[in-house]
């Protein structure tokens, strides 16, 4: 009787959690992917595994989990979500990121950008700024990838493992208008730019008040704008000392974006430069650098050779003012691929950049940065004029070292 006992009750509690796992995968199945036509915007969460907060770095991989929703209504879902409280105190505003890559990759970040703000957002624009510092912190995050895009399309191969929805389920479809795309693309360039959204701080989540993520409960509730719910990581992982990566990566190439923009058409690089070397009449045979020291090259939007010397690859370029000086070592850099030696001398000033070789007396006291790649040595030296500029952190001053 006591074996007979034990057998029925193990075959009940089988059967039980047999219905109970069909019940959920029926639920997780038949979830709406929208209410009322609106979009649901879900950013997914990583499952922390190992992280080693002192060194700042992962031990392990992280796992990306889908992004499964509780099965409320959406009213319901409102009532539980203001019923979360907000955490108490004053929520720090993240630090200002500036992109320093190349021009092909600063396009395709922008792009990149844009788009999340505008499928994530529409055309509300304090939304895209919620949204692009959203992606800027992540990219700071040790648990995220190293590029714009990378963050962005997190994922995008799984309908489940997608971080942001758009990337996914099939909204690209939808190309923008041509007003909405420029205006993404502007907000875009100005986050890329140094530009900050205070008010959602270190967010690195968000979904609408009408539904409630499963990980919603792990996280810390900082902020709210418009509709939109914005969380961090709880402990270390959600303070600013966890975001502090800084660096320069290749932007990957992301096909999806090829209707939106060119520099995701073509996996070539030079090809994108040297569409966009040809935007005015002057430029579209410019000399060539081998065999003449008087050029009007256009490298990218943000510096224009002037200048070259080819016995030494001495350089004189002219960067523009809304070239950050953040940007003069990624654009010399661009200049200077290919050359084993290589010295770059920068104006910002059309009235002081010497116009040819030799340079004329007193022009090296109106350099604002310079270059120089050597065979020997460093790989590379970048210094500023700091009488005429704030150098980054870390930079030195001309006169430091003799760079000439």
């Amino acid at each position: 009787m006591t074996e007979q006992f034990r057998f029925s009750k193990a075959y009940a509690f089988f059967i039980t959690a047999l219905i109970l796992t069909a019940i959920v995968a029926i639920i997780a199945y038949a979830l709406p992917k929208s209410h009322n036509g609106t979009r649901r915007l879900i950013v997914s969460s990583p499952i922390q595994q190992g992280f080693d907060a002192s060194a700042g770095k992962n031990i392990e991989s992280l796992i990306v989990a889908p992004s499964t929703i509780a099965a409320v209504s959406p009213s319901s879902a409102k009532k539980i979500n203001t019923s979360v409280p907000f955490i108490a105190g004053p929520v720090t505003s993240a630090l200002p990121y500036q992109f320093l890559g190349r021009p092909l990759d600063r396009e395709r970040a922008i792009s990149c950008l844009a788009a999340a703000q505008y499928y994530e957002a529409g055309n509300d624009e304090e939304g895209q700024r919620a949204v692009a510092q959203v992606v800027l912190n992540r990219l700071r995050h040790p648990a995220y990838p190293k590029s714009i895009c990378g963050v962005v399309f997190q994922g995008q191969e799984r309908a489940t493992g997608c971080q942001f929805t758009f990337t996914c389920d099939g909204a690209m479809a939808r190309k923008p208008a041509g007003a909405a795309w420029k205006q993404a693309r502007a907000v875009a360039e100005q986050m890329l730019s140094g530009s900050t959204y205070k008010p959602v701080g270190y967010a690195t989540h968000y979904h609408t008040d009408w539904v409630v993520p499963y990980w919603s409960s792990s996280l810390d509730k900082i902020a709210a704008v418009r509709t939109h719910l914005f969380f961090r990581w709880k402990g270390g992982w959600g303070q600013p000392r966890a975001f502090r990566w800084q660096g320069i990566v290749p932007e990957p190439l992301i096909t999806k974006l090829n209707m939106l923009s060119s520099a995701h058409s073509s996996q070539n690089p030079s090809e994108f430069e040297i569409q966009n070397a040809s935007t005015s009449p002057e430029l579209a045979t410019p000399h060539d650098p081998g065999t003449s020291n008087v050029l009007s090259q256009k490298v990218s939007g943000s510096v224009r050779i002037i200048g070259r010397l080819p016995q030494t690859n001495a350089f004189i370029v002219q960067f523009s003012d809304d070239a950050s000086p953040l940007q003069y070592a990624a654009l010399a850099q661009s200049v200077c691929e290919g050359y084993d030696r290589c010295n770059l001398m920068g104006w910002t000033s059309v009235q002081h950049a010497p116009t040819e070789f030799p340079l004329a007396a007193g022009a090296l006291a109106t350099m604002t940065f310079n270059y120089v790649k050597e065979t020997r040595g460093p790989k590379y030296s970048s210094y500023w004029n700091c009488r005429l500029l704030q150098p980054p952190s870390g930079g030195r001053c001309l006169g430091d070292k003799s760079s000439l």
